[in-house]
């Protein structure tokens, strides 16, 4: 051939492990039919910067006891979060655990990258769980911080508190965890909103193949602001899925299936001394894609106690805008375990409230 050609070099390079290295390639000839044929320029300036974390995490790892590999869930999720999956990864809560989070927001799962070399956020091969250990002690508990947040009366809240947020994520599951308020938060300002709460990365990430077992949620009753026109419920919720971003600041409108959150199972809970024990607020009939409601979502076999006794509305089970849902085998009891009757001058409650959705067995 005559004339000038250009060529594009790529190349692929094995994980270095951790840490900032410069990748740079030069080309000297090229062979066409054989001859081999010298390039000009083939050594352009400058070189590639490649920062890396490592590998991805796989395998078990330990909370708390005896030489863990981490000292508290929260470190172990920080670390997932920067770092992703490599393989399927369980994380492993000793017996006798307990930990407080520092943060408002709670424990943050939120995989982002730039991931470590290889890594994915959790897939249907790289699964995330993170169970209680095997053996005897008492359930692991997690409990919430010294919190500044708060739920509003409006639309939107900048900021609420709670023990464990995911964010977005897919295939992860979490089995036989207590995440509690703590005592020393004795204001509406600092109670904390929720125990497990799902939301949104953006408008098409929403959280698929959730799993939710064996879990003990107890927060406050008391705290009962009255917002339960907004997404966020009145006061303390036990399950918050709502359909919003991390950022909290307004629903969101899915384009895509991706949008939904789906096949989430949310079963074998014990959910106590909360004003709502689950509430899932998926996508409103006023949007414009409202076909894209949540879907195949099951709450199965939790046991409901002690909750409402406000003026705000409460409902053992409230589940809004999702197709194929299943409701089933739940015990609801809002007296049982130190509850109160529920004021109903202003307010009504439910045992299980359904509406916005088709196609489903309660």
């Amino acid at each position: 051939c005559a004339g000038t050609v250009n060529f594009v070099v790529t190349y692929g390079v094995k994980c270095p492990g951790a840490g900032t290295f410069s990748l740079d390639c030069q080309l000297d000839s090229v062979y066409i039919s054989g001859v081999g044929t010298s390039v000009t320029g083939g050594a352009p300036t400058g070189s590639r910067s490649i920062n890396t974390l490592g590998s991805g995490l796989s395998g078990t790892v330990t909370v708390g006891g005896v030489t863990p590999t981490y000292l508290t869930l929260a470190s172990a999720i920080t670390d997932i979060n920067a770092r992703g999956l490599s393989g399927p990864l369980v994380v492993e809560v000793r017996n006798g655990h307990t930990e407080r989070t520092t943060a408002a927001a709670g424990i943050v799962l939120n995989v982002n990258p730039p991931f470590a070399c290889g890594a994915t956020r959790p897939n249907k091969i790289n699964t995330l769980t993170i169970r209680r250990a095997t053996g005897t002690g008492a359930m692991p508990i997690i409990y919430a911080g010294i919190s500044v947040g708060t739920a509003t009366t409006s639309s939107s809240a900048t900021s609420l508190d709670g023990v464990f947020r995911i964010v977005g994520e897919d295939y992860v599951t979490i089995d036989g965890i207590s995440f509690r308020d703590t005592s020393l938060n004795t204001s509406t300002t600092t109670r904390a909103e929720y125990g497990i709460m799902l939301v949104k990365k953006d408008k098409n990430d929403a959280c698929k193949r959730i799993v939710i077992r064996n879990c003990d949620i107890r927060l406050n009753r008391s705290n009962n602001v009255s917002s339960f026109a907004n997404r966020f419920g009145a006061g303390s919720v036990g399950i918050l899925v709502t359909n919003i971003d991390n950022a909290f600041t307004t629903s969101l409108t899915p384009d895509y299936a991706s949008g939904t959150v789906d096949s989430v199972l949310i079963t074998n809970n014990t959910i106590s001394n909360v004003y709502q024990p689950i509430l899932w607020y998926g996508i409103e009939a006023s949007n414009r894609n409202y076909a894209w409601k949540d879907n195949n979502d099951s709450i199965i076999n939790n046991v409901l106690t002690n909750f409402g006794g406000g003026t705000a509305e409460t409902n053992g089970i409230m589940m809004m805008g999702v197709n194929n849902y299943v409701i089933t085998g739940n015990t609801i009891d809002n007296k049982a375990n130190g509850g109160v009757d529920h004021v109903q001058t202003g307010s009504s409650m439910f045992g299980i409230r359904i509406g916005v959705g088709s196609t489903n067995t309660s």
